[in-house]
């Protein structure tokens, strides 16, 4: 369960290239999360990985999005129609 002091990305990752963003507290399965919008962040399909987070300015994994408590996302990414593009590359194969 995050604390209740948003941390900034620098707080859970010194590398990451945008260190001033703030998280805001969201619900995620019924669990408190937080989650950051970062216009740095890129959504890529790893086959059977599912869905990762790149971070474009480090051209690398997001260090600050873990998957389970911590999520990174950007207006450029869409979670429903990543949702509906992974369903629908399910039922073609």
């Amino acid at each position: 369960m995050p604390d209740s002091k948003p941390p900034r990305s620098f707080d859970v990752c010194a590398q990451c290239p945008n260190p001033d963003l703030e998280a805001k507290s969201i619900m995620h399965f019924g669990s408190m999360a937080w989650e950051f919008h970062c216009n740095l962040a890129q959504e890529v399909h790893v086959s059977g990985k599912g869905i990762t987070v790149d971070c474009g300015a480090a051209d690398s994994p997001c260090c600050v999005d873990n998957g389970k408590t911590v999520f990174v996302n950007s207006p450029r990414i869409s979670p429903l129609r990543s949702f509906l593009d992974t369903t629908l590359k399910y039922f073609k194969t």
